[in-house]
């Protein structure tokens, strides 16, 4: 395939992805603290030097073979937009918001998540849990409590009525590229997490984290992806046409 309508392909393959990511931020908005998805794309220029060429300035020089620009390229990387977004208030004993950075850790079935959903419920046990089902990690395992109106102060300690129960257990992880969505607010992680310092921790009690998705940025970035869509659409529109003409004029030949 002749590298422009390459070219013209992948393009038109990002800007699909970047619609689809666009769609469901947008289909998010009202998510509690859902994070928005980012898709990125890879400069072009390593992807010339990938695909065999030398970029001269004004001149490009292919140095192999006849693979294709579009070919095994990881052109484009769906990351994860973790910025902090505003803090509702519900007034709930068991809705706990993280103010700034840090995550509370969940038990689940694949391991440890992180999450940064902290509308809690207590199971058929007494465990406080995430999504209904899984456990919420305080410093010391598990948290069970008696009632469904504890105290939590800002540093996510816990007392039910006068007895201390817990510490939320609030992480750090140093890698957040190796972060993981696994759907219900939660994300594994391949990278390490550590316990945040206490004078680093700053919790609220009956509030819960926004969605940090900006309906501005979205459309903004829309409006971007499209007129980009259609300008490829009419690059491969004229190079059909160019390749038509030429055809036809060998053909007179």
């Amino acid at each position: 395939m002749s590298d422009a309508i390459s070219i013209s392909e992948l393009s038109l393959s990002n800007d699909l992805k970047i619609m689809q990511s666009i769609s469901h931020n947008v289909a998010n908005l009202g998510t509690q603290s859902f994070k928005r998805d980012r898709v990125l794309v890879s400069d072009f220029s390593a992807m010339l030097k990938n695909a065999g060429f030398i970029d001269h300035g004004h001149l490009l020089e292919r140095i192999s073979g006849e693979q294709s620009i579009a070919s095994d390229v990881p052109n484009v990387r769906h990351l994860t937009d973790f910025s902090p977004a505003a803090l509702k208030q519900t007034g709930r004993a068991l809705d706990v918001a993280i103010e700034g950075d840090g995550f509370f850790e969940v038990a689940t079935n694949n391991g440890v998540a992180v999450s940064r959903g902290g509308s809690f419920t207590l199971d058929s046990m007494g465990r406080l849990v995430v999504g209904g089902k899984y456990p919420l990690q305080g410093m010391g395992g598990e948290i069970r409590l008696l009632s469904e109106t504890p105290k939590i102060d800002s540093l996510g300690r816990i007392w039910d009525g006068e007895n201390f129960i817990a510490q939320l257990k609030i992480v750090n992880v140093k890698d957040l590229t190796k972060v993981q969505k696994v759907g219900e607010g939660l994300y594994l992680s391949r990278a390490e997490t550590q316990a945040l310092d206490e004078s680093s921790i700053n919790v609220r009690q009956g509030f819960v984290e926004d969605s940090n998705v900006k309906p501005l940025d979205e459309m903004i970035l829309m409006m971007k992806t499209v007129r980009h869509l259609e300008m490829t659409q009419r690059l491969m529109r004229g190079y059909d046409d160019m390749l038509g003409e030429a055809i036809s004029t060998i053909a007179d030949f």
